[in-house]
C-alpha cells in the first residue's frame, strides 16, 4: 500500500486511476494499521517490558501528553498542574497510559465538552486526574472496565485500558475510575513517591 500510494501521484499524469481505486488503498492501509495495533496491543499486554525507572517530573509528561493529543474544537482541555517532587517512573509507559485516558475522555464528549487534567501531592504517591463531562459510563461496564478485551467503541480492541492498569501496577501504583452517567468520568493513576534511601 505504500508503494501503490507513493506511484498512484506519479502515474496520474498518463493513466486516469479510478476513485474507488483510492478510496480501496486507503481502507487496505487502515485496515493493516487497525490489524497491526491489535497485534502490538496483545503482545503489550502478554509479556510488556520491565519499566526503566528514572527520575522524572510527572507535570512535564502531562503537558507533552496535551501537546500530543488532538481535541475538537468543542472540546476544552484545562490543565490544574500542582507542585510536585521527581518520582522515578518510565516516562514512554506512563505518557502512553496519560495519552490513552486523554483520547479516551475526549471520545467520550462527541458533543462537546470539558477535559480538565489536574496534578497533585498526597503524602505518598503523586495523583494525576482525568475529569471529562462526557457521557459517563453505566454501573454494569464499571465492573468490567480493566478487563481485556471489552470495549464499548465500535472500533475498539478493549485493550487500551488493561493495559494502562498493566503498565501504572508495573510502576507500583493503581489506576481508578468514577462515573456518573450523562455527567462524565474521572480516571485518576496514582504513581508511589520512593524514598531516597
Amino acid at each position: 500500500t505504500y508503494y501503490l500510494s507513493n506511484e498512484f501521484p506519479r502515474l496520474a499524469s498518463s493513466v486516469s486511476i479510478p476513485q474507488k481505486t483510492m478510496h480501496m488503498l486507503r481502507v487496505i492501509s487502515d485496515s493493516v494499521q487497525h490489524a497491526d495495533r491489535i497485534v502490538r496491543e496483545l503482545h503489550d499486554f502478554a509479556s510488556p517490558r520491565k519499566p526503566l525507572h528514572k527520575k522524572t517530573n510527572i507535570n512535564t509528561l502531562v503537558e507533552e501528553t496535551l501537546s500530543r493529543v488532538e481535541a475538537p474544537e468543542n472540546v476544552k482541555i484545562i490543565t490544574e498542574l500542582g507542585n510536585l517532587p521527581p518520582i522515578r517512573a518510565d516516562k514512554d509507559m506512563v505518557k502512553r497510559v496519560f495519552v490513552n485516558l486523554a483520547e479516551n475522555a475526549i471520545q467520550a464528549m462527541e458533543k462537546g465538552g470539558r477535559l480538565k487534567v489536574s496534578t497533585k501531592k498526597t503524602e505518598e504517591s503523586v495523583e494525576v486526574g482525568f475529569k471529562d463531562t462526557g457521557t459517563g459510563i453505566s454501573k454494569d461496564n464499571m465492573k468490567k472496565l480493566f478487563t481485556p478485551f471489552f470495549t464499548t467503541k465500535a472500533q475498539g480492541m478493549g485493550m487500551g485500558l488493561a493495559i494502562c492498569k498493566k503498565l501504572i501496577e508495573s510502576h507500583g501504583g493503581r489506576i481508578k475510575a468514577e462515573s456518573e452517567e450523562g455527567k462524565g468520568t474521572t480516571f485518576t493513576v496514582e504513581l508511589p513517591i520512593q524514598q531516597e534511601n
